[in-house]
């Protein structure tokens, strides 16, 4: 499976632009360039390594999220106690994270009862229109330090953990193994979210955060 590509929310060239970065690799390789399975990722696209030069760049970071952290597009936001974030817009496909009420995320498309919205990885997920509704704005990046620093560290480690986890129950089939590890990431990152009360709506900007202040938290 191909990953997404495109925006169709209304937010600028630059906006849309950073939002590429958190489709390109988890944050780990964000920082680092990491490959740790020798040609992995040169199927899947550009590795990350050379994103951290425009991630760390206080211009670009300013054009990017603007003066308040936050950038114009569409919102969802989860309306009942626990919604299913499933793979695709079916009752029928997996369940890739259990989203708890008030969970924004950004929303790139409406197909039918179904709001496409974008997942900690970039990729696309689905929430039925039965349990969230669209919102014209997200709650903005927290800016305590003490939990940007731990979310930066809790979201490596589940992107580690989703790796390793994907090496092991794909371990042949490469397709197969690179879809598990995002669908796991976007699992484990939502647990993290959840404990620092972060929402996936602002996953870029806390990507740019963690680029930006490394230093801190490393």
């Amino acid at each position: 499976m191909a990953r997404s590509s495109v925006y169709t929310s209304s937010g600028g060239g630059i906006a849309n632009s950073a939002r590429q970065l958190s489709r390109q690799g988890p944050l780990s390789r964000i920082l680092w360039g990491v490959q740790p399975h020798p040609g992995r990722f040169d199927q899947k696209g550009p590795r990350m390594s050379r994103s951290i030069l425009l991630a760390i760049s206080p211009v670009f970071f300013t054009m990017v999220v603007g003066p308040a952290g936050s950038y114009a597009a569409d919102f969802v936001s989860v309306t009942s106690a626990v919604a299913n974030l499933r793979a695709s817009p079916s009752i029928d496909s997996a369940v890739v994270a259990k989203v708890p009420q008030s969970t924004t995320c950004e929303l790139a498309a409406v197909r039918g009862d179904w709001f496409e919205v974008a997942a900690f990885t970039g990729d696309y997920r689905y929430l039925h229109s039965s349990v969230a509704r669209s919102v014209g704005q997200a709650p903005p990046l927290t800016d305590e330090p003490t939990t940007l620093v731990s979310s930066c560290r809790g979201f490596v480690a589940a992107e580690n953990r989703a790796m390793n986890e994907a090496l092991v129950l794909e371990p042949i089939d490469f397709d197969r193994q690179i879809d598990l590890e995002w669908r796991l990431t976007d699992r484990y990152k939502m647990a993290v979210a959840q404990k620092y009360r972060l929402h996936p709506a602002r996953s870029v900007e806390l990507t740019l955060w963690c680029a930006k202040n490394q230093s801190r938290w490393r």
